[in-house]
């Protein structure tokens, strides 16, 4: 597998601030990784590759489990679930949102 080092791969991991009414400050903070691939071919398969390394390094036992939801082409998307619990989502990204994000490049992103 490539790692991740040309400029169409894209590879995040950090902390992120989340939306929670519960919190005194309305917000929790949350381990997260993201990654993006973009290039005339990029596809499911492709992301999903580094999706299993990412979560062989880490231990995590992941399946994926089809969603309708976000940014993404309809059947070409999925949650991804350790054990019975959403962890985050993957998928390639509809063109009419690239359209209206400026891009010209398909591509597939996830994060979790």
């Amino acid at each position: 597998m490539e790692p991740f080092r040309s400029l169409n791969r894209i590879l995040e991991v950090g902390e992120c601030a989340v939306a929670d009414p519960q919190q005194p400050e309305g917000s929790r903070t949350l381990s997260a990784a993201a990654a993006l691939i973009a290039h005339a071919s990029a596809n499911f398969s492709e992301l999903q590759s580094y999706l299993d390394r990412l979560c062989y390094d880490l231990g995590l036992a992941y399946r994926l489990a089809p969603i309708e939801k976000g940014p993404f082409i309809e059947g070409r998307q999925a949650s991804i679930l350790v054990g019975e619990t959403p962890v985050g989502d993957i998928g390639e990204i509809h063109p009419e949102t690239l359209v209206a994000w400026g891009v010209r490049t398909p591509a597939v992103a996830f994060e979790m």
